[in-house]
Order: C-alpha cells, then sequence, then structure tokens
C-alpha cells in the first residue's frame, strides 16, 4: 500500500527510470519467490543480519555526516552488477520477510550509484514487485495468513503515514537528510530485527 503510492508519486515527479531499475528488478522478483518458500528462522542467522543492517545504518549516517557539502557523486559501475545485487537482496528479502529496499537503499547509497532520491525512487519500486513476489510465493506455499480485520485499520494507517512521508521526502528533504532518514530506518530495523528474531528478547 505504501509503496505503491510512493511509485507513483516518484515518477509523476520525474524521479523513475525504468531501464536504469530494470535490472534489479528482473533478477529479484524469481529469487525473492523463492526466498519466500523457503523461509529461514534461525536465530544465529537473525542475529547477524540484524547487526549486519545497525552497522550499516551507522556506517551510512557517519558517511553522511562526514561529508560537509550537499552535492552528490554518482559513479559508474558495469551493468552486471544491478542484476547482481538485485537477485541476492531479492532472494534474502524473501526469506526474511523484509522489504527488500530496506537493504537496497543504504547499498546503493555507499557505492553513490545514483542520488539518493533516484535510490529512494528505486527502493520503493523494488519493495512493491518483491512485495507481490514474495505473497505469491507464501501464497504458493500455503503459508499466507491475512488477519481481518486487522490488516484492514494497517492498511489505512500505513496509507496516510507512507503518502506524508513520500510528499516531505520529494518537497522538503535534501539529499543528506534522505540519507539520514534512510540510516534511521535501516537502524531500526535492524534493531528490530536482532532484538526480536534474533536473540528473541522482545
Amino acid at each position: 500500500m505504501v509503496v505503491t503510492g510512493s511509485t507513483y508519486l516518484y515518477w509523476k515527479n520525474g524521479h523513475f527510470n525504468f531501464r536504469k531499475f530494470l535490472p534489479f528488478i528482473i533478477s529479484s522478483i524469481p529469487l525473492a519467490f523463492v526466498g519466500a518458500m523457503f523461509r529461514l528462522k534461525e536465530q544465529v542467522f537473525f542475529s547477524i543480519l540484524g547487526a549486519a543492517l545497525t552497522l550499516s545504518a551507522v556506517f551510512l549516517a557517519w558517511q553522511t555526516l562526514k561529508d560537509e557539502t550537499d552535492s552528490e557523486v554518482i559513479k559508474e559501475y558495469h551493468p552486471v552488477l544491478a542484476y547482481i545485487i538485485g537477485g541476492a537482496i531479492g532472494l534474502l528479502s524473501g526469506m526474511v520477510g523484509i522489504g527488500g529496499g530496506i537493504f537496497l537503499a543504504p547499498v546503493l547509497n555507499h557505492l553513490k550509484w545514483d542520488k539518493s532520491i533516484s535510490i529512494a525512487a528505486l527502493a520503493s519500486f523494488f519493495i512493491l514487485v518483491n512485495s507481490v513476489s514474495g505473497l505469491t510465493g507464501l501464497a504458493v506455499n500455503q503459508t499466507l495468513e491475512i488477519p481481518i480485520p486487522e490488516i484492514l485499520f494497517l492498511i489505512l494507517a500505513v496509507f496516510l503515514g507512507g503518502q506524508i512521508g513520500i510528499r516531505l521526502s520529494i518537497k522538503k528533504l535534501t539529499s543528506k537528510g534522505i540519507k539520514l532518514l534512510t540510516a534511521l530506518m535501516v537502524f531500526i530495523i535492524g534493531i528490530r530485527v536482532f532484538l526480536v528474531n534474533g536473540i528473541e528478547i522482545l
């Protein structure tokens, strides 16, 4: 629900480059489907994953804060790298049940793959297509559960929050602000994965 609206607004505001995004999508969709069918539950795996996300967030925040300017340097990479990153993160997101954009955004920001607003647009679209693929994998594996009416209230809440957030990021936030917000979100997810799914103390 959130990323459908976000993807539309990024496209409407000229931040959506489908041709550049396509390699990530092509490789991620089938692997997200496979990952959802073989979802892992080992505590060690989630502990490592949570720690990796948390460290990634801290490094991204530090990298952003130490850059005194708000200019963005974009580096060129071989097109094959996009397929590799997309496939790996698609598989990972399917296995752990977390939107792949939370992994993709910090990786691409570290690599300086594109402007932060373009990376945010890709992450939104990436989550959309891989969520559909992952949900399909869960349905095929007969592990998909949709709690009604809880899901209806959740849809309304995330739609409203998502619309507010995307409009702020497009119109109000600088590239540095977007990176710091990304780091904060990754940090929160990393801590949650570590505590809830990893060492299971919450």
